[in-house]
């Protein structure tokens, strides 16, 4: 391309190099005024609140169709603990709670064991309840295990006695009234049968 004095010019043609478009764009856009803000990050709003979380639902009753409402006895170790309730007390009270729930396990499980026609006790169950407990406890846990299937039994049993197993029998009934006042007994001396019975000595 020729210039005034006819001389040519040689122009490189290809994009601009980097550093010479943000040279260009510094030029454009000068220094910043004085009296006018500098345009900044936009500033992050105000957080908007939600609503607030729902507290969570109060522990009420055992339901009706859970083991603890099923017998007076069981629902009787459940309490709600009150404020300022000692924990270890509240402790002991689940505790106790979960030890009657378990005896209702357990009689459940011998009712389905004795309709299939099994033992009531499953011997390996308990084994592996004996090692769950030393697995944690130790020695010691061998003596809970075994404390709380002694304890669990005695629940069953108390709830439901084994099949056949009846009130004791008691004595014999004694004689009842007019006993020895048949005719033709000794005592009274009548006739019976056409035979007659000879009185006591002493009685004649």
């Amino acid at each position: 391309m020729a210039d005034a004095n006819g001389e040519g010019t040689v122009t490189a043609s290809g994009p601009p190099a980097a550093g010479s478009l943000a040279a260009a764009g510094a030029l454009a856009a000068g220094p910043p005024v004085a009296g006018l803000p500098v345009a900044g990050p936009p500033a992050a709003g105000p957080a908007v609140a939600g609503p607030p979380a729902a507290d969570p639902p109060a522990a009420g009753p055992p339901a009706a169709s859970s083991p603890l409402a099923a017998s007076p006895r069981l629902a009787a170790g459940v309490r709600q603990p009150a404020d300022g309730a000692d924990p270890l007390v509240v402790l002991d009270e689940q505790l106790i709670a979960q030890l009657l729930r378990r005896a209702r396990l357990a009689r459940q499980r011998q009712r389905e064991r004795r309709a299939a026609r099994l033992p009531a006790t499953d011997l390996a169950e308990e084994n592996a309840m004996l090692r769950r407990y030393a697995a944690v406890l130790g020695e010691p846990g061998i003596a809970v295990a075994m404390a709380l299937l002694a304890l669990s039994n005695r629940l069953v049993r108390e709830a439901e006695p084994e099949p056949g197993s009846g009130p004791a029998p008691g004595p014999e009934p004694g004689p009842g009234p007019g006993a020895g006042s048949a005719p033709g007994s000794q005592e009274t001396g009548a006739r019976g049968g056409g035979l007659e019975m000879p009185l006591p000595r002493g009685q004649r």
